[in-house]
């Protein structure tokens, strides 16, 4: 078991060891507290100390992950990419720099701040069983699929469409982020020892407030804007492409060795779609042993999986059933761009406005 509550510190991977007040980047940035954390990174809220009116989101890597070659790739690709050529529904990138900590060099990436995640979302229903209504997972594909279309184009596979990687957009202003922080006070630091006989200071992730609820009506939903992040699996579209997803998550061709385009980005996002209206994964692990003969059994019993979502009508379940099957197609070919599937008419009922006179039928 874990001495520490998130990210283990004493890890020989490299954790960077940040809390309140710290600076970085030579004493261009301090820190205001922890948002996040995951497997090859950290993150932290951060506010310039010339500028008071700049509130930005530095993504610290740990070591190991910084001298990855896929580091230096996901760099690239929002530097030079996601930057300059997606105008919206993505992550905003704003700078990059390397900080040295005793554990060694880290790689820092400098974004705009968002929200709480739609996997946050989903949890919090203490009574649904960890499913989302039907508007608000159509509104949340929606938003996502814009973002999609910029990456079809681009010819870019992201790799990790998942509820975690949906991000509410934020407030920008830096006035505005701290009025939002005012009811949660920092959480406190901790000193622990780590296995390695060091204390390092720990503190726990505090992610962006979000008003969102779980049960907003369908025109309050209407008014939120969900962002696609996390783009460190992203990988280009130019041939047998190795995906590091849940194999759970990838569609045959991916798991048999077959040529990877922008069409697994629609995999990706039916399983999600399908998962935030159940609360299950569309497929349990044992279907990457025989991925052509699981999707086939599958795809026979969408409509009874559905139905755990009681709140689904008749109508509901035939018209979601059909949605997924279309973006399961076995043949790549098959599958609808992401073009195509915007205007996919179960798709447009999350494109209402918050009069709630548009919202479909």
């Amino acid at each position: 078991m874990s001495l520490f509550p998130e990210e283990q510190l004493d890890s020989p991977v490299g954790y960077f060891t940040g809390q309140p007040g710290q600076t970085l980047e030579n004493g261009t940035w301090s820190i205001m507290r922890k948002v996040g954390w995951g497997p090859r990174s950290s993150s932290w809220l951060a506010i310039d100390t010339d500028d008071p009116d700049e509130i930005e989101v530095i993504k610290i890597f740990t070591v190991s992950a910084t001298q990855e070659p896929s580091a230096k790739e996901e760099l690239k690709l929002l530097r030079n990419t996601i930057k300059t050529q997606i105008g919206s529904g993505a992550l905003d990138f704003v700078d990059h720099f390397y900080e040295e900590s005793p554990k060694g060099k880290h790689l820092c990436m400098v974004i705009r701040p968002l929200g709480s995640s739609i996997e946050a979302l989903r949890l919090s229903d203490p009574e649904s069983g960890g499913t989302l209504p039907l508007y608000a997972v159509q509104k949340v594909i929606c938003d996502i699929l814009s973002p999609l279309c910029e990456l079809d184009g681009l010819k870019i596979v992201h790799g990790a469409i998942t509820p975690d990687n949906f991000l509410f957009e934020s407030v920008g202003a830096a006035k505005d982020i701290m009025e939002d922080l005012a009811p949660f006070p920092c959480a406190p630091v901790e000193q622990i020892t780590g296995k390695d006989g060091k204390v390092y200071p720990v503190i726990i992730s505090q992610p962006m407030p979000h008003r969102a609820k779980w049960n907003d009506t369908r025109e309050v939903f209407a008014d939120e804007t969900i962002v696609l992040s996390n783009f460190g699996h992203a990988r280009r579209a130019n041939g047998i492409v190795s995906l590091d997803a849940a194999p759970n998550l990838l569609p045959p061709e991916a798991l048999l060795g077959g040529k990877v385009d922008t069409k697994t980005n629609i995999w990706m996002l039916a399983c999600t779609a399908y998962f935030l209206l159940t609360g299950t994964p569309l497929f349990s692990l044992s279907y990457a042993e025989s991925p052509v003969e699981k999707l086939a059994e599958t795809l026979s019993t969408l409509e009874d999986g559905l139905v755990a979502n009681d709140k689904l009508s008749p109508k509901d379940i035939a018209l979601t059933a059909s949605f997924l099957r279309l973006c399961l197609a076995l043949d790549p070919c098959e599958r609808p761009t992401a073009f195509e599937l915007y205007n996919n008419k179960w798709v447009q009922g999350g494109a209402t406005c918050s009069c709630g006179w548009c919202a479909a039928d």
